[in-house]
């Protein structure tokens, strides 16, 4: 990645392998396939959740409801946390629904009241898959990753109060974590959600390049000023087998019909 953004020529049919958040399966499970198999890959990290159980408030309250832990006296104190009126209690899906919808019409700033006392809740939640600890995010770049930026808090940029600070904080901790030894380019838009104002942030921050949501194959044709990249999501429950291994000719026929996305 970084080569191309220093006009080295790409190799014919180039693939970009990404992963998004920054958890423990990508250095766990990920980096010693790509590793056996010689293909480099890119982990965009939400730099905030790094080392915590859990990846945003969305995470954590679903395994707090779904484990039962969502009780009364928690969704007081989120109440009063929030200033904010909630359900009288979230054992139900629909009363789990209403909650979700309350507390994501809040404003992120507002929201954030939250967050130190959902991660101490699901700390000791069994199952979770936790994040990367600054560490484990070095070995993993010494493993072959490239690093990137998906936020600070994992709100969508779109409607952070400050966008641009979301995106020169996330860069500023990878280059402080990793000693700089790789730039660090490229942002994936948390939540898949961007507009044009977004990537004009992300210019203004120092990035060359977004891996957006956008889904289609890119072109190779070279390209001036900054970068907007497509993806295409890999669903491995719809790619499988009987027997659970990947199917290659369901692979294919994905890709196939992708469009050429148009700059």
């Amino acid at each position: 990645m970084n080569n191309y953004l220093e006009h080295t020529p790409l190799p014919d049919n180039p693939l970009l392998i990404t992963f998004d958040d920054g958890w423990k399966c990508n250095l766990q499970h990920a980096a010693p396939l790509l590793k056996k198999f010689g293909f480099p890959a890119m982990l965009f990290v939400t730099t905030g959740a790094l080392g915590k159980p859990i990846l945003s408030w969305q995470e954590a309250l679903y395994a707090l409801w779904k484990t039962g832990s969502l009780e009364q006296h928690r969704l007081r104190e989120l109440e009063k946390l929030l200033d904010t009126k909630l359900p009288h209690d979230a054992t139900g899906e629909s009363n789990y629904e209403e909650l979700l919808g309350i507390l994501r019409r809040l404003p992120p700033l507002v929201r954030r009241r939250i967050d130190e006392r959902l991660t101490e809740w699901t700390t000791d939640l069994p199952g979770l898959p936790y994040m990367l600890t600054h560490e484990e995010l070095e070995q993993l770049q010494e493993q072959g990753f490239h690093l990137g930026t998906h936020g600070v808090t994992h709100e969508s940029l779109i409607h952070v109060e400050d966008a641009h600070g979301e995106l020169h904080i996330s860069r500023q901790t990878l280059k402080e974590i990793t000693g700089n030894r790789e730039p660090v380019h490229c942002f994936s838009p948390p939540q898949g959600l961007y507009d044009q104002n977004t990537l004009k942030d992300a210019e203004k921050a120092g990035y060359l390049l977004a891996c957006t949501s956008r889904k289609g194959l890119n072109s190779t044709r070279r390209r001036e000023g900054f970068i907007d990249l497509g993806r295409i999501n890999i669903n491995q429950l719809s790619l499988k087998k009987a027997n659970g291994r990947l199917s290659r000719p369901k692979l294919a026929a994905l890709l196939f019909r992708q469009p050429i996305l148009e700059y």
